[in-house]
This record gives C-alpha cells, structure tokens and sequence, in this order.
C-alpha cells in the first residue's frame, strides 16, 4: 500500500540536483512554503511548480543532513506564534533562484493564531533522499529565521566542548593566556604569581635607592617643567609663565566684574570672561549683563586691538571691534546689536517697504516725499475724507512707492474693491503737486480716455443685453453697447450726437469716407431723430434721418424691389407689366466674367476651360447667391477638316459656386461655357 504522506522530487529539482551532482555545484536550497491546498489533503506531483494554495514561503530555520543517514536532508522551518488561522497539508522547497525542488504533503494540521487562545510555535520537517549530500548546500541563517530548540541544544553543546570563544581584552572578559614575564607590554596575557613577585620585589628596591638619597622630583618621580613654574597669586595675574587655576580671569570659575576703563585702557587687558553691573563706571554696552573680551595684540604704532560679545540682560547681543591708541584714545570702534527676536531689523535696514501700524489721519497730500514710502491703512469710511485727498469715501489701504519726484500713492477701497493711482508731477514740495487721482479699471467697469490698437470688442453674456419689447428700451438701460441717462443738450442749439463712427479708404485711389450713426438734438421741443451720416473727404455729405413720428428723410432718391420714391413727394409705382428700367451690373473682360441685371436677379457668367484629365472643375468669376440653373458648353478650336467630334464634352456636375467639365480626350480641349442663375 503507498503511503499516503510523502515528499518528493519535482521535474525542476531532479534536474537541478542531477546537474549540481555532475558539475560538483551544490544545489542551493532556501526557502520552505506552506500551503493548505483549498481544503484537501493534495497528491504531490512531479510536475507542480508552485504549492497549490500557498499561504506562507520563508527562509529555513535549519538545513542538514541526516547524522543516522547521510543521503537523506532535512529541512526544518520555524512557524511562530503570529502566523497562521488556517490548516497545513502541503509543503515545498524553493532553492535560491525561486524555483520548486521538492514538493511533499501532510496530514491536516491547524495552526492558530495567539487571537485565538492556543497559539504555538510549530516546526515543519521535510526529509529528502539524494545520491550525496554535498550536492546540496547545508547551512542556517539564524539572523532571519528562528531555531529549533533542537538545534539550539546541539549549538549549545557543541560550543561549550569547543575553544571557539573571545580572547580577553582590557574592555571584555573572555579566555586569557598567563605569562611570567616582567618586562613585556603585551595586553592579551595575563600576569602569574611569579611575575607579580618578580615585580614587588623590582619596586621596593626602587624605593630603597629614593630613600638613601637626596629627593630630586625630576629625576626620580619624571614630573614634568609645571613642577617647577609658579601659580598665578590673583585672579587677574598676567605675569607670564605662571600656572593659571579655576577662575582665572573668569576662567571655569565666576565671571570678573571689568569697568569701561579697562575695556579701553590701553594696558592691554588680558582675555577673560568678565561682567558689568551697569553702574556709572560700567556703561559700555549700555545695560548689565556678561560677555567675553578677547585680547587681539598691538601694532607698531602702539594701537591695541580687542574684541567683545556681550550679551545684556534685555537678551540683545552686541558685539564690538576696538582699536584703542597709545595715549589712551580711542582709534576705531565698530559696534552693532545682532538681530533676532528681541531686535528685529527695521525696514529700513533691510530695504524692505515700511508697513504702518496706525490709521492713517493725515491728508495723503503730505505723503509724497520718498521717506514716506510705505503701507497705511485707513479702518474707516470717515477718515476717507475728500479734505484729506482721499479718491473715494471709503476704509482702505493707501500703497506708497518710490517714483520720479519723490513717491506715487495707490489706494485700493475696501469694500467696492476700486483702484485709484496718481503721481507728482514734479519735484515734491511738501503737499505736492500731484496728479488728479485715476482710477484703474477692475471687473466691475470704470471710466477709459480711449482703446489703442484694440482688435475688436466683444461682452460674453449668457443673454443677450437688453433684450426685450420695444416699448421697453427707454427705460431699461441695458445694451451691448450704451451710452447712459444722463446727457443733457443745450436749450435752442442743435447739436449732433455720434455714437457709432468708421473711417476708411481704398489703397491706390483714396476716396476716404466716414459713416456715422447717432442722434441729432435740434434744441427744440422734440425728441431729435436718428440719423445715419455718410461724409467723404472732399466734404460732400448725405444724411438720412428718421423720426420718432416714422418719418424717414432722405437727400436722394429711394429705390425699392417695386418702386421709386423720388423727392416732393412723387412715387413711381412698377407692376409686372410696368417693370423698373433694368440695372445692369457686369465684370466681364476678354477671358470671361458675369453679368447681372438688378431688375430680376438674373446672373449670367461665361468662359473657356482647357481639359487636364476626365474631369476638370470650373470655378464661377462670382457665386451665384442662390441657384445654378445649368451650364452650357461647346468645342472652342479647330484640328484640320469639319467633322464631328470624337471628344463627347458635357458638363458632370454643377452647383452655385462651379462645375465640373468632362471631355473625351484629344484633339479637342478647349471649351466656351456659359452659366445661368440667380
């Protein structure tokens, strides 16, 4: 009967394992995976080249092979605590290169999680039979995996037999090594009774020789030359040589209280650390506090160089370069207040723009000078006054800069938003002068002088501006382009309006002309009239007017569809048997062109085509505005004897703007057509 639980060799690992049996390279294997294979207890198969449901794959805890019998591996790997809530039933082993060796199964055994109360720790074994273990790399990483309690013991027994341990050190225990010798500076040997005898005995005979002569500490004990200098007698002794101790010109000790007569005395003051305690004498830095005075030297001139950090009690810092001369003057003294918190620099200083921390209530006149340059800021829409210069009576920010003549002067109103910028217009002089207040121009409109080299206009409403009854447009002030209520003609003076205008010529010939819509007020009790103007630059002029009663006035005649309105009233009337004399329009030169007759609308056009292939497309002198009635053509040359074509010309398509020509070929391949429409 087979056994039911075994391991064996998959296709992939009995290859490997052949080779590195042949090559004599061992086989390296790493890696143990686990698995429950959905719920059923799996048959392993030399084919597989992965576990069938995989839940877990780390490195092996131990790798060797098996003492009782050395063609048989063992795989071992440590399942901890943590790892687990499901069954195992099926194992493998992965060498380094990820590939499934070997494959076996189990039988179903859970491993809990600590959550759930019982966890363990579990060690899964996998046994291999090969043909000699040194085709496998044998080996434990016991940085990354956890081992057995087998292999520690072994580990453990192994080591305590051996003398695989640390030699001692002056800073590890460990085994050591004794010695007797007396004379040597080794440190990784240790000293035997007999050596520490041969050493006291040396010793006491050294004390002797001390004993019967005369005590010299340099030549018996080997003190250095400090034995023999003197200490310092005060804590401000500078006399050289001597042996400063513990709070030595502040030194480790307290601070030395120094007056200002000494930070500039000229006897050189020696490095220390010092304080002042902002008496009358002690004023140099300007409070009490603690510093550090360095002693820097004196050139030949007799000029003594120092310097000094002081820290005062406000927490500043200053720091200072002192150049004190022979007679006791001062030659140089270059001092500052470090910046921080407790100093911040002022704009000023750094050339930033100043910021003002009160409300403004000076008139802006005053600020024109380039030291008033700055922000202020006005919190009131009373203090916005036009007494004080203001642009507008509203709170806002007034932004003073630099510029020619002294400053410029931007306020920006609060609440509307509004802008307002203005200038001196010449060198300040106290109040002034300056330029009228501007307004710039803000999403919300505003006032312009005029728009230069502006490609068009162009508003995008989402309706259109003003739109609605007729009866409506008085008093809804609303276009896409408006002039507003307000403008106010003078009594018994007559006076035209332009709202519209547009001026232009042709190149080459001139002709310049001006059209022009607006309104005439004549002064009188009337509502005015809408006129339309136009005026060329040789001043003659046409007007056309309409009134509020639906009269048009007219200085030429009007022409309609059906009738001529002539002036004094006469009307010609036309019918279908009294048509209107007929206005002829043409462009026709000797290549072709079109005619027009304006009476109907008739257009006919005429030229000549030349065939490049089966199709050529014709394009129309002018487009006919509404329809192509058709197109006619008909052989234009002449081959040598009258007879009938072989070119079978005819026109294949045509619409308002061409055609296309279609000719047989050669000899015939020149065309006359003609087209009619409206």
């Amino acid at each position: 009967m087979t056994a039911p639980y075994y391991t064996l060799l998959t296709n992939i690992g009995a290859a490997k394992l052949a080779n590195a049996t042949a090559t004599d390279t061992p086989l390296n294997i790493t890696q143990m995976g686990v698995g429950d294979a959905n719920g059923t207890v799996p048959t392993p198969d030399p084919r597989q080249t992965s576990l069938i449901n995989e839940r877990r794959r780390a490195d092996l805890n131990t790798l060797k092979a098996d003492p009782k019998n050395p063609n048989q591996i063992i795989a071992e790997q440590v399942l901890p605590d943590n790892v687990g809530g499901w069954y195992i039933r099926e194992l493998g082993l992965y060498d380094a290169d990820g590939d499934l060796i070997a494959v076996g199964n189990c039988p179903p055994s859970y491993k809990p999680l600590i959550e759930e109360g019982a966890s363990r720790e579990q060690v899964i074994r996998m046994i291999l039979i090969v043909t000699s273990d040194n085709a496998v790399t044998l080996k434990i990483d016991p940085t990354a995996v956890l081992a057995t309690r087998e292999y520690v013991d072994d580990s453990v027994e192994e080591h305590a037999k051996s003398r695989n341990h640390p030699d001692a050190t002056t800073k590890a225990k460990g085994f050591v090594q004794l010695s007797s010798e007396t004379d040597s500076d080794d440190e990784t040997k240790a000293a035997t009774p007999k050596a520490v005898k041969a050493a006291k005995d040396a010793a006491d005979a050294a004390v002797k020789t001390v004993n019967s002569e005369e005590p010299d500490e340099h030549g018996n004990v080997k003190l250095g030359s400090a034995a023999d200098a003197d200490v310092v007698t005060s804590m401000t002794d500078t006399t050289p040589g001597r042996v400063p101790v513990v709070g030595w010109e502040g030194l480790g000790g307290y601070a030395l209280q120094t007056t200002d007569a000494e930070i500039q005395s000229q006897n050189r003051l020696p490095t220390r650390f010092f304080i002042q305690g902002n008496g009358d004498a002690d004023k140099h830095f300007g409070l009490f506090g603690a510093g550090v005075h360095v002693e820097y030297g004196t050139n030949s001139d007799g000029v003594e160089f120092s310097a000094n950090m002081f820290v005062r009690a406000d927490g500043n810092i200053i720091v200072e370069w002192l150049q004190v001369n022979a007679d006791g003057s001062v030659n140089q003294q270059n001092r500052q207040m470090l910046y921080g918190p407790l100093n911040p620099p002022t704009a000023a200083q750094t050339g930033a723009l100043p910021l003002s921390g009160q409300a403004l209530s000076v008139d802006l006149n005053t600020l024109g000078d380039i030291s008033a340059a700055g922000v202020y800021y006005q919190p009131a829409n009373a203090g916005a006054t036009a007494e004080h210069h203001y642009p507008v009576q509203e709170a806002g920010t007034l932004l003073v800069t630099p510029s020619a003549y002294g400053c410029q002067q931007e306020y920006t109103a609060f609440a509307s938003t509004r802008k307002f910028i203005r200038g001196l217009n010449t060198t300040w002089n106290g109040s002034g002068p300056w330029q009228a207040w501007v307004e710039v121009i803000n999403a919300n409109g505003g006032d312009v002088d005029h728009l230069s080299n502006a490609r068009f206009y162009q508003i995008n409403p989402a309706a259109w501006p003003g739109a609605g009854a007729f009866a409506e447009q008085y008093n809804n002030p609303v276009a896409p382009f408006l002039i507003p209520f307000g403008r106010e003609t003078p009594k018994d003076v007559s006076e035209f309006l332009p709202i519209i205008k547009a001026i232009s010529h042709t190149e080459g010939y001139g002709y310049g002309a001006a059209v022009i819509l607006g309104i005439l007020r004549t002064g009188k009790a009337d509502f005015g009239s809408a006129i339309i103007q136009i005026i060329g630059d040789n001043g003659n002029t046409a007007i056309y007017g309409f009134d509020i009663n639906g009269t048009m006035n007219a200085p030429g005649n009007i022409v309609a569809g059906q009738g001529l309105y002539e002036s004094g009233g006469a009307v010609r009337a036309y019918s279908p048997n009294n048509p209107p004399p007929s206005t002829i329009v043409d462009a026709i030169s000797s290549g072709g062109g079109w005619w027009q007759d304006n009476s109907t609308g008739l257009i006919m056009q005429m030229g000549m085509v030349n065939r490049v292939g089966p199709s050529t497309n014709v394009v129309f002198p002018k487009a006919f505005p509404n329809f192509c009635i058709g197109v006619l053509v008909s052989l234009n040359m002449y081959v040598g004897s009258i007879k009938d074509s072989q070119a079978n010309i005819r026109v294949l398509a045509h619409s308002n703007t061409s055609f296309d020509y279609g000719s047989g070929g050669d000899p015939e391949t020149t065309s006359f057509w003609v087209a009619f429409g409206k």
